[in-house]
């Protein structure tokens, strides 16, 4: 997917950042629903965009997408059209997604994003292999973009998963 921004527009000097979500919503939305039917639903539920039983919720909020935004913010920065960082920007919300679902399941926190968190109502099991998926998706994601450095993104990520590993590792310990 390639994408061209032209000067977002500002409020109150600062820019509007609409633009990351039109471009990164619909194919985080398509990723989400490629994935086996109950995760897809665990993970839908998870970002706010159905309740447990699928049925797609309007009065919330989508996420604010900071991490996609900083995704395609720095393809710019470095003269890159933000559209073809697409795929990169899924693979970091998808991750971010994995590991916050990991961790309310770790730390036992039962609210997610103002409601029941993803676990408390499907389950730890349910919940976990909906990270691993989400894992796997942004894995895929990038693996399978054209660019150049897609094995070095991928190579990447497993280097920031594994410092995400750590981080989660110490702070395991650290409760006990």
């Amino acid at each position: 997917m390639s994408a061209s921004v032209t000067g977002p527009a500002t409020v109150s000097g600062f820019p509007r950042l609409d633009w990351v979500e039109e471009l990164v919503l619909p194919a985080l939305r398509e990723a989400v629903s490629a994935l086996p039917a109950a995760e897809s639903r665990v993970a839908g539920y998870h970002r706010g965009w159905c309740d447990a039983y699928g049925v797609p919720v309007t009065d919330r909020a989508a996420g604010k997408l900071v991490r996609p935004a900083l995704t395609l913010l720095s393809a710019a920065a470095v003269g890159a059209d933000p559209g073809a960082a697409v795929p990169g920007a899924v693979a970091v919300e998808m991750v971010h997604d994995f590991t916050l679902l990991h961790d309310d399941v770790m730390d036992g926190d039962a609210l997610r994003r103002h409601r029941p968190a993803s676990w408390s109502v499907f389950g730890t099991s349910a919940a976990v292999l909906t990270g691993d998926a989400l894992l796997a998706a942004a894995l895929q994601a990038l693996a399978a973009t054209p660019q150049a450095r897609a094995a070095a993104a991928v190579r990447e990520l497993v280097a920031a998963l594994l410092d995400l590993v750590r981080g989660q590792s110490v702070d395991v310990a650290n409760e006990k």
